[in-house]
């Protein structure tokens, strides 16, 4: 048979693994809240990117609505602003 001092090393070790795998296993909420997280920022960053792109076609001219769009908000913000 194994030895008693083996044998209380794997005792030690087996602990020390479940105490591993508890602590890498995450738990439901957390899982949930991390999605949440990283949906509101690919959503985020998914406005910015085309913010980003829509104001560079609009400085080429390439989509002629968005120079009138820009124009109305402008004028919209303005009178927002000056109304305060």
């Amino acid at each position: 048979m194994i030895d008693q001092e083996l044998n209380n090393k794997m005792v030690e070790m087996e602990a020390s693994l479940k105490v591993i795998e508890k602590s890498l296993k995450p738990s439901v909420g957390r899982m949930i809240l991390e999605g949440m997280v990283r949906g509101v920022g690919y959503l985020f960053g998914l406005i910015i990117a085309i913010a980003i792109i829509g104001w560079i076609l609009n400085v080429m001219g390439v989509i002629p609505f968005l120079n009138t769009f820009s124009q109305d908000m402008k004028e919209i913000l303005n009178t927002s602003v000056r109304n305060r």
